[in-house]
This record gives C-alpha cells, sequence and structure tokens, in this order.
C-alpha cells in the first residue's frame, strides 16, 4: 500500500525529473525511520533504471510532502521567502501536494492586523506561481481578510495555480499564550477568539487523488471534527499547526478512528514550546487494521517529510470499513450538542 522514501519510487522521480535543470541543491528529507537523505544531482537513485513492472505499481502512489519550518512571528516578508524555499524543495521531490504549518506567514504576534491579506492576495499569488510550475497542490496557513472579517485559514490551490478552497479554523483558543518571545510587546498573547472571527464550515475538497478534508491546530483536539470530515466524505486529512510537538498517540487515534490519511504540518523550533512532530500516517497496517502506522515522522528541526500513499487501495479499505457506520446512531447522540 505504502512506498516510503528509503528508495525513491519510480513514479516520483519521473515527475522530479521534469524540473532536473532547476533542481540542483542538495535537499535534506526526513523518512519514517528518521534518515535523512540527500536529492541532489549526484543522487545514484536519479537516473536509476526501472522496469515497467515497477512503474505500473506505483502509477497509483500519492507523494505528499510536509514542510516542517521555521516561521518567524511577524516577520511576513522573511516567512514568505521560506516558502518559496520549501516550494521548491517540495518540487524538486516530484510532489503532489505540500501541506504549510498554521499562519505560515506571520505566526501569532499581539497584534495581527498589519498581517491580514485578501484571497487572492500577495502570498497565495507567490504559492499559485510555484503550484503551477511544479504541477502539484499546496495548502498554505495565512491571515485571511474577507470583507470585515478576518479568519485563521487554510488556502488551498491547485496544480494549475488556482486557488480551489479555503478553511476557515472553527475552534478558537480562548486560552492565552504567553511568553515575551511570542509578542513584540512582551507579556500574554490576546485570546485567539479576539483576533480572528470563527468559521463555522466543516467543507470537504476533491482533488486529483482523493477528497481531502482540512482542520488547523486546535480543531484537532476535538474528535467530532474528524469524525465530521471523515462523514463528509473526506479520505485524507491535512492538519496544519502552530503548537508544542505533536504527540503521536493523538495523530494515530484521528487516523485510525476516521478512517483518514492524516497529514500534519507544526512549525520547527522554538517559540513558547518546542515544535515539530509533523507527521504523515496511515489509518491500518497492512496487518492490523485496529492500528494506524506512521510513514513519516518529524523531531523538532526543520526538514521536509516525505511518502508515497497507494490511495486507491486506501480508498478500498476504508470503504470495507465506513459501511459499518451505518451502524452508528445520532439520534442517541443529542449530548454532543449540548
Amino acid at each position: 500500500m505504502t512506498g516510503m522514501r528509503g528508495q525513491y519510487a519510480p513514479h516520483g522521480w519521473q515527475r522530479g525529473l521534469r524540473y532536473r535543470s532547476t533542481c540542483t541543491e542538495d535537499l535534506a528529507v526526513s523518512n519514517g525511520e528518521h534518515s535523512q537523505h540527500t536529492l541532489g544531482p549526484e543522487n545514484p537513485h536519479r537516473d536509476s533504471q526501472w522496469s515497467i513492472e515497477e512503474e505500473e505499481m506505483n502509477k497509483n502512489k500519492v507523494r505528499f510532502c510536509v514542510a516542517q519550518l521555521t516561521t518567524v512571528p511577524g516577520d511576513i516578508d522573511g516567512n514568505r521567502k521560506r516558502i518559496v524555499e520549501y516550494m521548491d524543495k517540495a518540487g524538486c521531490l516530484g510532489a503532489d501536494i505540500v501541506l504549510f504549518p498554521e499562519l505560515t506567514t506571520c505566526d501569532y504576534v499581539h497584534d495581527m492586523t498589519p498581517f491580514e491579506e485578501p484571497v487572492p492576495g500577495p502570498t497565495t499569488e507567490m504559492v499559485s506561481a510555484k503550484a503551477k510550475q511544479y504541477s502539484m497542490w499546496a495548502i498554505v496557513g495565512l491571515n485571511e481578510l474577507e470583507g470585515a472579517h478576518n479568519y485563521n485559514s487554510a488556502v488551498l490551490i491547485n496544480r494549475q495555480g488556482n486557488t480551489v478552497g479555503r478553511y476557515h479554523k472553527v475552534h478558537l483558543s480562548t486560552h492565552v499564550r504567553g511568553g515575551a518571545a511570542f509578542s513584540e510587546k512582551g507579556g500574554m498573547l490576546p485570546n485567539e477568539d479576539e483576533m480572528f472571527d470563527p468559521g463555522s464550515e466543516y467543507p470537504v475538497f476533491e482533488t486529483d487523488f482523493g477528497t481531502i478534508g482540512i482542520m488547523i491546530c486546535k480543531d484537532g483536539l476535538f474528535p467530532e471534527m474528524g469524525r465530521i470530515l471523515s462523514i463528509n466524505g473526506a479520505e485524507i486529512v491535512f492538519w496544519p499547526n502552530s503548537r508544542h510537538f505533536l504527540n503521536p498517540a493523538h495523530l494515530e487515534a484521528i487516523a485510525n478512528m476516521n478512517r483518514v490519511i492524516l497529514v500534519t504540518a507544526n512549525r520547527a523550533g522554538r517559540v513558547w514550546q518546542e515544535g515539530g512532530g509533523s507527521a504523515i500516517v496511515l489509518f491500518e497496517k497492512p496487518d492490523d487494521r485496529h492500528a494506524a502506522v506512521f510513514l513519516a515522522l518529524a523531531g523538532t528541526g526543520e526538514t521536509v517529510l516525505v511518502a508515497d500513499v497507494d490511495v486507491a487501495e486506501a480508498r478500498r479499505k476504508r470503504k470495507l470499513w465506513v459501511e459499518r457506520w451505518s451502524n452508528r446512531r445520532p439520534d442517541t447522540y443529542g449530548t454532543l450538542v449540548r
């Protein structure tokens, strides 16, 4: 069902070879075994010859990339430059889609107003150009201004560079985040619900590799979120974060209980707590449908995670399980909406 990045599957390398003339730098990536691989022009796998049978085995695989990068609070120009850098890295890796952390452009600061921007706007235009250049999808986080409202948003851009979807964070934090490092004024940050308007919808989006849903940071702490997206048809859930190190047991539970491929991106480094823990998680192991499996898992530093997934096979296995959801009793779940 899956292929990790130890020996770089041919399907991905054929996509990457289209851009070989521009992909001359060495790029470090992490696979599920936490090892590092160099993808520069001297990589011995770059021009390997693969059989037709091997290519046939890989034609259904989707290459997911996660950009775990340092997002500097308030440094919108520097953060945009880092987004471009990681778009280039993902493109050179032959990514089908790359996920960035929550609020990639600015992170959290005391006054979010200077970092509001429309969609389309400067960030999405920049990401769109790179998505089109490498023919890949991208999800990037920003502080979106829409009329009189501003949202903590994740924007979905397709291979042609078109903005095809937006998700507005529904569950906003009502507790303060602290520390002088988190605010140019020092002290404590305002509650998130004082910074943003809350979203109210749980959309799913059709892509050329499957139906996807998006949740942002605190959304993932509520089990209802993942289940709603899965019931709405999401086969893959993308979860951008800007928080402390992600708990692997939590990631496994979200993927396994909702029968989704979970792709999560966190910021690297330390702001108010150590970040990291980005991951790509498949909802079941080949020999155990009750346990998820990590295809890629990051530490705390900057890295690009890469994993290939046979989404068609995952879809087949998901269908076998989701059919059992007819046994659910939503008529008895009134307590959940109190």
